[in-house]
C-alpha cells in the first residue's frame, strides 16, 4: 500500500494533509475561525460523491484543477480549460482509434469514400472550445473577466447568511441532485432542509425580525 493510499481517510474523503489545506483556505477567507476543528468536512470534503466537494470548492474557495487556490471566478475559468481540453483528447481519440481499427481491418466502414469529416469537424470544434475557453482564462487572471454582478432590484438573501452555512447547504442539495439519480436521496433530504432552517434563521437575523414562515430558498 502506498503512503498515498494509507494517509487516505474515508470519513474525510481525502488526506488529511489536503483537508488542512481546504480548512486553511477557509481562514483565510473569513469562512471560519483558526480554531475550528475541520471546519470544511462536509463541505469540501467528507464522505459523499468527490465532483460535488469538488464543484463547491471552486464555487467558494477558488479551488483550481492543480489543486491551487485562486479566487472563483479565475478557478471557474481554469476548469472550463480543463474540461475543454479534455473533450479535445476525447475527439482526437475518437478519430485515432477508427482510424487504426479500419488500417487493421477491426472496422469496416459502410462508406469507404467518407473522408472522416465529421469526426474531423467535432475536432476543429473541441479546439475552436478550447481557444475561447483559454482566452477566458487569461482574460481572468488579468482581471477582465469579473463576476457577473447582481441585480441590485433583487435582494440578495445570500449575502445575509455565513459563507460556511451557505457552502455546507450547497454540498447537501448536490448530494441530494446526485443521489435521485437511483441512488438514496433520502440521505440527504433531511440534511437539506437542516440547512434550509439553518439559512433562514440567520437571514431573520440579518433582517432583524422574528423567523414565522421559512422563506423558500433557492440553490
Amino acid at each position: 500500500m502506498s503512503s498515498t493510499e494509507e494517509a487516505y481517510e474515508r470519513q474525510l474523503g481525502t488526506t488529511p494533509a489536503r483537508a488542512d489545506e481546504y480548512d486553511r483556505r477557509m481562514v483565510e477567507l473569513g469562512m471560519a475561525e483558526s480554531d475550528q476543528h475541520r471546519p470544511g468536512l462536509d463541505r469540501f470534503y467528507g464522505y459523499g460523491a468527490r465532483h460535488v466537494y469538488t464543484e463547491n470548492a471552486v464555487r467558494y474557495l477558488g479551488e483550481m484543477p492543480d489543486g491551487s487556490f485562486e479566487t472563483p471566478h479565475v478557478a471557474h475559468e481554469a476548469w472550463a480549460v480543463d474540461e475543454a481540453r479534455k473533450d479535445l483528447r476525447i475527439a482526437t481519440g475518437e478519430l485515432e482509434q477508427e482510424q487504426a481499427a479500419e488500417a487493421d481491418g477491426s472496422l469496416v466502414r459502410h462508406n469507404p469514400d467518407d473522408d472522416w469529416s465529421k469526426e474531423r469537424a467535432a475536432i476543429d470544434a473541441a479546439r475552436e472550445a478550447l481557444a475561447a475557453a483559454e482566452q477566458r482564462l487569461a482574460a481572468a487572471e488579468r482581471g477582465e473577466l469579473t463576476p457577473a454582478t447582481p441585480d441590485l432590484a433583487e435582494p440578495d438573501w445570500t449575502t445575509k447568511v455565513h459563507p460556511a452555512s451557505l457552502a455546507a447547504y450547497h454540498a447537501a442539495v448536490g448530494h441530494l441532485e446526485y443521489e435521485r439519480d437511483g441512488g438514496a436521496p433520502h440521505l440527504y433530504e433531511e440534511l437539506v432542509e437542516d440547512w434550509e432552517a439553518q439559512l433562514n434563521r440567520e437571514i431573520a437575523e440579518h433582517d432583524g425580525i422574528e423567523l414565522e414562515e421559512e422563506p423558500g430558498l433557492e440553490p
